[in-house]
């Protein structure tokens, strides 16, 4: 009996198969990707970018959104893949990434290009004015500009020991926002051309974002469900009421409403006629929302392990699991 077994155990090992992990691997969204970043690239179509040079093309069509996976190479022999921290959309149409590695990658003309931005410091947002300025902030009061059309960044630095970790620029105004370690918070009304530092949102506050709906009303997010209200401009803040104590990574509208998202899919709504964030329907997961905008008719939600899924607004969304995407072959 003793001798059968043993023959067995060495005689009789199954056949290995890896047909479920080569399937899995070849799904244009895994669980391994962490989004950090969203942005639309027209009515139908969207990318999301994430860690390892991940990008993700989405594709609306009757209702249903499918991915197809792309892997961006590192742009110099010795460099990581890039790993992606914030986008913004462009008035020529252009989308526009900043990755940990301090690289501008400008998405345009169906593909990627990729530069250095000359700093030393840690850069944390890029953001596009309405005149098509291109804006990138960082640590120790770091704030560049590039004009359309040119190769060169103009330096608007404080040279101060904070990092500005957040901006905003309100479309058609001129009026620009950076807000930043310590209660950090700088506008400007001359389009970027000089910058003023106000009195601090609050004592060693640390905003996750800075988001303006006009030139006087905007918010600024943070830890454990703080957020800041200001009307006039920056030049006072209240904190407002909100449902959670989850932190709030960032601020985005659809239609005349803006939302807030954040740790543990948390997702928030203003009420404007009770001057507070109150929870809207939403994934009940422990996965963190990172990144949102809205998006064929509803609101894309980004984030850790592979979540990228689109809640409609109108209703309350059908929940599961947030890696069953509608998707289509990798090519």
């Amino acid at each position: 009996m003793t001798l059968s077994l043993l023959g067995c155990l060495l005689g009789c090992e199954a056949e290995l198969r890896l047909d479920g992990v080569e399937a899995t691997l070849a799904q244009p969204v895994l669980r391994t990707d962490q989004f950090l970043a969203v942005s639309p690239s027209g009515p139908d179509s969207i990318v999301a970018l994430a860690d390892n040079g991940v990008v993700l093309l989405g594709t609306a069509e009757n209702g249903a959104l499918s991915w197809r996976r792309q892997v961006l190479a590192a742009r110099e022999s010795g460099l990581p893949q890039p790993t992606f921290l914030a986008s913004t959309n462009c008035p020529d149409g252009s989308i526009v990434a900043l990755s940990f590695e301090n690289e501008i990658w400008t998405l345009a003309g169906g593909g990627w290009q990729a530069e250095a931005v000359d700093t030393q410091e840690q850069l944390q947002d890029v953001a596009c004015s309405s005149d098509g300025t291109l804006w990138t902030s960082g640590a120790f009061g770091t704030l560049l500009s590039r004009p359309p059309g040119s190769t060169d960044w103009v330096d608007h630095s404080f040279y101060d020991d904070f990092t500005l970790t957040a901006m905003s620029f309100v479309p058609q105004t001129g009026t620009s926002f950076a807000a930043g370690e310590f209660g950090t918070f700088a506008k400007s009304t001359d389009s970027g051309a000089t910058w003023d530092i106000l009195a601090p949102i609050a004592e060693d506050f640390y905003p996750l974002d800075v988001y303006f709906t006009d030139a006087n009303t905007g918010w600024v997010s943070g830890v454990l469900g703080v957020i800041y209200a200001t009307k006039d401009g920056g030049e006072s803040w209240s904190k407002e009421l909100s449902e959670t104590q989850a932190s709030i990574y960032g601020f985005t509208e659809s239609g005349d409403r803006v939302f807030a998202f954040g740790d543990l899919g948390t997702l928030l709504v203003y009420e404007s006629s009770q001057m507070r964030w109150v929870t809207h329907p939403s994934l009940e997961t422990p996965i963190h929302f990172a990144a949102a905008t809205a998006f064929n008719g509803g609101l894309l939600v980004a984030g850790g392990w592979g979540l990228l899924q689109q809640l409609p607004l109108s209703e309350t969304p059908q929940l599961g699991d947030p890696a069953n995407q509608s998707t289509e072959d990798s090519p």
